[in-house]
C-alpha cells in the first residue's frame, strides 16, 4: 500500500508552483478538490483521511465522488470537470512516483448546456453600429 499524503503533499506544494507554475488560486482549487475528495473517500472506506492509501482512490470511488458534486452538492458540470481535472492531473503526476496507483487518466467529462443562444447575425460595426446609414 501507498501512502496518500506525502504524494499528494509534494504535488500541492512543489509540482505544481515550482514544476507547472502554477498560480496561487489554481493550488488552492486543487487544494479544496482534495480536501472534498479526501473526506468523500474517508467516508466509504471507513478511515480517517490522513489514513488513506493511493490504492483507496480507484475508479470507482472517482466516479462517486464526482455523481455525488452534481447529485448532493448541487455542483453544475463546469464545477464537477474543475474537480475532475485536479484528480487527472494528480494521478498523471503520481503514476511514475507510484506506479501501483490506479490510472484514472481518462474518465468521462460532462458537458455543460451554453447559457447562451448562438447569434444569427453578426454584430453591426462601422457606422452601421450608431445608426448612421453607411457611406457612400
Amino acid at each position: 500500500m501507498t501512502p496518500l499524503a506525502p504524494h499528494l503533499t509534494a504535488f500541492l506544494r512543489d509540482h505544481l508552483p515550482r514544476e507547472r507554475g502554477a498560480s496561487p488560486h489554481t493550488i488552492a482549487s486543487y487544494a479544496d478538490s482534495f480536501v472534498l475528495l479526501l473526506r468523500f473517500a474517508a467516508a466509504r472506506v471507513k478511515r480517517e483521511p490522513a489514513d488513506l492509501q493511493v490504492e483507496d482512490l480507484d475508479v470507482a470511488l472517482v466516479r462517486a465522488f464526482l455523481n455525488h458534486l452534481e447529485s448532493n452538492r448541487g455542483n453544475g458540470a463546469r464545477s464537477r470537470n474543475i474537480r475532475f481535472s485536479a484528480i487527472r492531473s494528480f494521478f498523471r503526476y503520481i503514476e511514475y512516483r507510484a506506479p501501483r496507483a490506479p490510472s484514472i487518466i481518462c474518465g468521462p467529462t460532462r458537458r455543460r448546456s451554453s447559457r447562451y443562444s448562438p447569434r444569427t447575425a453578426r454584430p453591426r460595426s462601422g457606422p452601421a453600429a450608431f445608426g448612421h446609414p453607411p457611406i457612400g
